[in-house]
């Protein structure tokens, strides 16, 4: 559903429709992702009940979706299978979705729900210009693109150094390898299936590149000193 998410944010639900209709795509491709399981009754066959009300009810007891139920694999398989068709048929609508959640991975995490800041709306924007060097509310923060570039950097140097066994495998060489493809993975995954919440799960890795710049200046100003 991510990866729809993704194409479908640059190929209209009209265009999605008047492809489905040629057969080109399937019926779950007329209905954005992430909708209720009960949305997508109409469209896919409803697996058969296996007694455990979490896969089996609809709703929750509160009345709220259950984006638990079975139903939602086999609608997760149809989007992904649909996704791939749609980057084909619309090659240019991927690379522009990527683009603008690369942009969006790179903003304050406190864009995505601006009325959570209102309370403290003069404190955030102060923070905003000082620390995150960033102009106003919805603009890129330079500081959080430095400095996960020079992480990236810095734990690829590391990494490839005890790979190539230029230098031991201490517990810190290791951990700081360990980091770095977190970090990597994660950047990756973010990049390539999700437009709408980037900078939110960008934000739970922050502290691993401030832990990776640590070392990454320790050895910077052992080599001024030197």
């Amino acid at each position: 559903m991510n990866l729809a998410q993704v194409v479908y944010s640059h190929v209209s639900i009209v265009e999605r429709t008047d492809l489905v209709a040629r057969g080109e795509l399937s019926r779950v491709s007329t209905i954005d992702p992430f909708r209720p399981p009960a949305r997508y009754a109409s469209v896919v066959s409803i697996p058969a009940s296996r007694g455990i009300p979490a896969l089996d009810r609809m709703t929750k007891s509160s009345g709220e979706p259950n984006m638990n139920h079975l139903l939602l694999v086999g609608v997760s398989r149809d989007y992904f299978e649909d996704s791939v068709r749609l980057i084909r048929l619309r090659p240019r609508a991927y690379p522009s979705a990527v683009l603008e959640g690369g942009k969006l991975y790179f903003r304050s995490s406190t864009d995505l729900f601006p009325g959570n800041r209102d309370p403290i709306d003069g404190y955030v924007k102060l923070f905003d210009r000082i620390v995150l060097l960033r102009v106003g509310f919805g603009e890129i923060a330079w500081t959080l693109v430095f400095a996960h570039v020079l992480a990236l950097l810095y734990g690829l140097k590391r990494t490839s150094d005890i790979i190539r066994r230029r230098v031991e495998a201490t517990p810190e060489a290791v951990t700081i390898a360990y980091l770095w493809l977190t970090l990597v993975y994660v950047t990756l995954v973010v990049t390539f299936t999700q437009v709408v919440e980037n900078n939110r799960i960008r934000f739970f890795l922050d502290p691993l590149v401030v832990i990776l710049l640590a070392p990454a200046f320790r050895d910077l100003f052992r080599r001024l000193r030197r």
